[in-house]
């Protein structure tokens, strides 16, 4: 049934709308409007394929759906003539970098990231809502800056893909644009101005998790959550010491889902576009927390009204 049993935020566990593309009542099924419905339906089959996964002991399907997100975007960039680059650094660097465009005044660092904002996050619980949003975000950018660093540093990244095939990504005095993606949106949380508020108040004070409790998963959770922070630490800090962005921290990062990266593209045909739309709301912030609105609000002001 729909939502049975869910009558406050803390009743998250019983919160099941979003999964529900169908709906049955008074004898009918109703299918929502595809605009509604479509993550219902994309999250109904993944619960499927998660339960199954448990039995038949199979790898993890949600690290298969971060990969296939990679071959999408790839795909879609491709149809549009966004030519773009991936691969792992050659010896003795070590890491990758998910998608690189080159264009004619930038360069765009893409990272991909599947996970999303929880349902306990969604309830208001304070320690999901910020490791949800920072293994997200924060985890992307620091592999981000970790290319670019690599840029400012050697002036140049060598990247070699699955298929063997090298390519020299070289700096050229562009600057490097540090871009998140997510697979579902994260609402207000990914305002530019507030991440990057939440990176510098990262860098001022380190966040360290502590629980003391007794509940094995918390537990498992908070020593993950504090590991990854050691991890991504050195990142930051550099990005703000030496980025290309060091005398206005962390203007260059970027937090975008599937859906907005994808209207981006559909309004580009080469690399240059891709990053003009890209940076179309860069130097213009209203306050909205609204990615679409945004947009329209600043071609409304450069006399677009499309």
């Amino acid at each position: 049934m729909l939502n049975n049993g869910f009558r406050t935020p803390l009743d998250e566990e019983k919160e099941n709308a979003a999964n529900k593309p169908l709906i049955k009542a008074n004898g009918k099924i109703y299918a929502l409007p595809v605009t509604i419905g479509s993550w219902g339906w994309f999250e109904a089959l993944m619960m499927v394929v998660r339960n199954q996964e448990k039995e038949d002991n199979q790898k993890d399907i949600d690290k298969e759906v971060g990969k296939l997100i990679e071959i999408f975007i790839n795909e879609k960039f491709a149809e549009k003539g966004i030519t773009h680059c991936r691969g792992t650094y050659l010896p003795p660097e070590e890491g990758e970098a998910d998608l690189v465009v080159e264009a004619t005044k930038g360069i765009m660092l893409f990272e991909m990231k599947k996970k999303s904002l929880t349902r306990k996050a969604k309830s208001g619980d304070e320690f999901r809502i910020v490791a949800d949003l920072l293994g997200s975000l924060i985890d992307s950018q620091a592999q981000c800056f970790r290319t670019s660093h690599l840029l400012i540093e050697k002036g140049y990244v060598n990247l070699v893909d699955e298929n063997g095939e090298k390519t020299n990504v070289e700096k050229h005095n562009r600057t490097a644009e540090c871009i998140s993606v997510s697979l579902g949106a994260f609402g207000p949380l990914q305002d530019r101005m507030l991440i990057k508020s939440i990176m510098n108040e990262i860098c001022n004070k380190p966040l360290m998790a502590e629980y003391d409790g007794d509940d094995k998963q918390t537990i498992k959770n908070v020593k993950k959550f504090n590991k990854d922070m050691q991890k991504w630490m050195p990142f930051l800090n550099e990005e703000r010491i030496k980025g290309d962005s060091k005398t206005n921290p962390f203007f260059n990062s970027w937090f975008l889902d599937l859906e907005q990266l994808m209207l981006i593209v559909q309004e580009s045909n080469s690399n240059d576009e891709l990053l003009a739309r890209l940076r179309e709301t860069k130097y213009v912030n209203m306050g909205s927390y609204n990615f679409y609105r945004e947009r329209r609000m600043v071609r409304m002001l450069n006399g677009n009204k499309g």
